[in-house]
């Protein structure tokens, strides 16, 4: 399964997170297949997010500014969340995956996963979850899921819109889960 892994840290110790991590997974594999950096320049930027380091994030087949534009603004979205931790351990982090639900090829699910813990995401590291469902409509509607995420955020309509924004960059990485699924596939017939 693909999904994209999102942690922040502070990496100058200053109280201020200052480098924001996105790696990108096809599969339980221990490595990411492609990664991006999102970082301040100096401890003194305080969450500015200045400097970008992102492989080929968006599938174009070439890493460009389109590639640190998009993980920059992931970056800045997942921040909205506070889910991070200034102090060590660095273990939160969101998991955002997508998924095909009327089988039409494009992906209309998107989950959002908030984990505590080391490793692989599992069921037993959630803390939290929402979801984005895009109708695929002309109107460009949307369902979300499960968006009172956190007490401390501003309000459930903050949050709501947050997640649909994270949801609508993270289809732009055309990271998705999307079998191509012939009729019949798999009925064979003896003339």
């Amino acid at each position: 399964m693909r999904y994209l892994k999102i942690t922040a840290q502070d990496d100058y110790d200053n109280n201020v997170i200052d480098a924001v991590y996105l790696e990108f997974f096809d599969g339980v594999r221990p490595k990411a297949v492609a990664e991006a950096l999102v970082m301040n320049t100096s401890e003194h930027d305080h969450g500015s997010l200045k400097w970008v380091l992102a492989d080929d994030i968006n599938g174009s087949g070439v890493n460009n500014s389109v590639d640190a534009a998009l993980a920059r603004a992931l970056a800045k979205c997942f921040l909205q969340f506070k889910w991070w931790k200034i102090d060590r351990p660095f273990n939160r982090y969101l998991e955002i995956f997508t998924e095909d639900l009327d089988l039409d090829g494009k992906p209309d699910l998107v989950r959002l996963r908030f984990h505590e813990g080391d490793g692989a995401p599992t069921d037993a590291t959630v803390v939290n979850a929402a979801a984005c469902v895009f109708l695929n409509d002309p109107a460009d509607r949307y369902i979300t899921l499960n968006t009172k995420i956190d007490e401390d955020l501003k309000t459930e309509a903050w949050q709501t819109t947050h997640v649909v924004d994270i949801s609508r960059l993270f289809l732009k990485c055309r990271w998705d889960n999307i079998r191509a699924i012939k009729p019949c596939s798999s009925i064979t017939t003896n003339v």
